[in-house]
């Protein structure tokens, strides 16, 4: 039987912590903790007497009960984790109990513990010591011991003979970096071919825009070993079919001269080794109406380039027609200093500018024009490709049910830096880049541009990605729908990195600048959130999983700005937010999200609590 400690003990324990400044603290245990019963003291100076009991977890449930026996102790005064005064019944007659607490109906809810009411009689005498026993086997050789103290330095023994000399000794440190030294003189242009400083535009005007940029640069281009040079669409097909023995070592340049080249109802289905260069975009076109829906007018081959010039799909007037301006199919293709477009009407079921199915090519310096389309618009549309895409300007407008600047599916993870994104006139779903079926991207340095009264407009729509899409340096703008307008949109396990961006929506009846639903985690750093609206607005919403078992979602916002016309920050009991030196312009929802709030302000500049409210 457990003995009960003396009121005596219990007061010298509690004078000791007193003395020493000692404080006893417990987190709130986790549901599988089980309750444990340590000890138990009646004080019989009180009437009635009060019955405190020790241990552990005992706000480890839902209820608490306590019984002596078949006797309920209703009478309870205070219990803590550690805990618990009760008064025992008035009448309880002395005796040995089974003193047993609950709270609840697990067994971690569970403890027992024998105890004494009453007096206890004196200690009898000592008996005799027993016989001595028989000795045990040897113990185990226990740990060495420490080192014992260093004992004193000896005489200094005879010089010893001189040894060889040993092998050379490793490089030294490089020495500390010298001054950066002045800076260099201003170089040349890329497009200033005479070098004079100025914008030449009959010469330097390449692609026709009235600026002299980076878009009008010719960049040195490969050696051919053969150049065979057209000036029509009969010489153009008669070039390509002639090439026979194209080669790593025997490669071929087909130039194109002036002028538009019409294929008609066909396509140029390019062959490997071959390059296709014309002399300018706007300057030499290939233009045609074909209607496939995989092949575009120019269909690319593995180590074959496209550059300089315009390709044009304007479609032909045939219900549920596809009309693709490039198409590539291959690994190792390359599409530079290309104007693609592609354009519809009223019977078109898609128009897509540059298609790439199960390739990835290097898309660099090019532009994308989309227009009309009954249904799906597309700028730029990977599937399961993975291309580099660099200094690219996308524009997509029309009357179709869906409009997106570049989609990606089926495991697609192209990398994109300093490409500009403008879609608009969606009547149903208008996005800027959509990542969806396991596909994710690196987007670094570009400017989306959503616009559309109809619908739901997003930014970037990320869906179902088993790797992180990562954006650095990324400006999204959303608005016009009077449905919803969504900055970033992340759903189902797709993990986002956002860094130094800027979201921005506005309008609407539902706004939101990033809106997770079932995700893993989100991590916003140095970035700036907004969203604007006269209906339901909110600067970051979580919805996380509702069925189990349950997958929290975890969002983290480090040095970043939040701003929600309602809300700063909403979301459900399966959502974590941790907010680190950061700024809430609104307050945060008042449901059941999970808030920690580490060194952030309002937008007054006063300090809220670790749970992200005013102090």
């Amino acid at each position: 039987m457990r003995k009960i400690v003396s009121g005596q003990i219990i007061l010298g324990l509690v004078i000791l912590l007193t003395l020493f400044g000692m404080q006893i603290t417990q987190a709130k245990p986790p549901m599988d903790s089980k309750i444990i019963i340590t000890g138990a003291y009646v004080d019989f100076s009180q009437n009635p007497a009060p019955l405190f009991i020790y241990g552990e977890y005992f706000d480890n449930g839902d209820y608490l009960s306590i019984f002596l026996g078949d006797t309920e102790i209703i009478d309870i005064v205070s219990y803590t984790p550690n805990e618990i005064e009760a008064l025992l019944p008035v009448d309880l007659p002395d005796g040995d109990y089974l003193l047993s607490i609950s709270t609840g109906n697990f067994i971690t809810n569970k403890d027992t513990y024998a105890l004494t009411i009453g007096a206890v009689g004196p200690q009898g005498p000592q008996g005799e010591p027993g016989p001595q026993g028989e000795q045990g086997p040897q113990g185990e050789q226990g740990p060495r011991g420490f080192q014992g103290i260093q004992g004193p330095t000896g005489t200094t023994g005879p010089q010893g003979p001189q040894g060889s000399q040993g092998p050379e000794g490793p490089q030294g440190e490089p020495g500390p970096q010298g001054p950066i030294g002045s800076a260099g003189a201003d170089g040349i242009s890329c497009w200033d071919l005479n070098e004079n400083r100025s914008c030449d535009y009959a010469s330097e005007d390449k692609n026709f825009d009235a600026e002299c940029n980076v878009f009008d640069c010719q960049a040195s281009l490969p050696a051919a070993d053969n150049v065979i040079t057209v000036a029509n669409v009969n010489d153009l097909l008669s070039a390509l079919d002639s090439i026979t023995d194209a080669s790593e070592t025997n490669t071929y340049t087909i130039k194109l001269l002036a002028g538009v080249y019409d294929v008609g109802n066909n396509y140029l289905n390019m062959k490997e080794w071959v390059n296709l260069e014309g002399a300018g975009q706007g300057i030499s076109k290939i233009k045609g109406t074909f209607n496939n829906i995989n092949l575009g007018v120019i269909n690319c081959n593995r180590n074959s380039e496209i550059r300089q010039l315009t390709v044009e799909n304007s479609g032909a007037d045939v219900s549920g027609s596809t009309h693709i301006a490039i198409s590539s199919f291959v690994d190792s293709s390359k599409i530079t200093q290309v104007t693609a477009i592609a354009s519809g009407n009223g019977s078109t079921n898609q128009t897509t500018g540059i298609k790439n199915y199960q390739s990835s090519p290097i898309i660099e310096q090019v532009t994308v024009i989309v227009n009309g389309g009954n249904f799906y618009q597309y700028g730029i549309q990977n599937d399961s490709s993975s291309p580099l895409i660099s200094g690219v300007n996308i524009s997509v407008n029309g009357n179709g049910i869906s409009h997106r600047g570049i989609t990606n599916s089926n495991n697609s993870s192209p990398i994109m830096t300093d490409i500009i994104i403008n879609v608009s006139n969606g009547t149903n779903f208008t996005t800027g880049i959509s990542n969806g079926n396991n596909s994710n991207a690196i987007i670094t340095n570009a400017t989306i541009n959503v616009s559309s009264e109809g619908g739901e407009n997003y930014g970037i729509s990320n869906y179902g990605g088993t790797l992180p899409t990562e954006m650095t340096g990324v400006t999204i703008n959303v608005s016009g729908s009077i449905d919803k307008n969504i900055g970033i949109y992340n759903q189902f396990e797709s993990m986002v990195i956002m860094t130094d961006c800027t979201i921005t929506a506005s309008g609407g009846t539902e706004c939101y600048g990033i809106y997770n639903y079932v995700v893993n985690s989100s991590i916003l750093k140095n970035s700036t959130v907004t969203s604007s609206s006269t209906g339901s607005t909110y600067g970051i919403l979580g919805h996380g999983d509702t069925v189990a078992p349950i997958t929290y979602t975890n969002i983290n916002v480090n040095n970043s700005v939040i701003s929600g016309s309602d809300f700063s920050l909403s979301g459900n009991s399966s959502v974590i937010f941790t907010v680190e030196s950061s700024r809430l312009d609104e307050p945060i929802s008042p449901v059941n999200a999970q808030f920690t709030c580490i060194d952030t302000y309002d937008i007054n500049n006063n300090l809220l609590n670790g749970n992200c409210e005013a102090l």
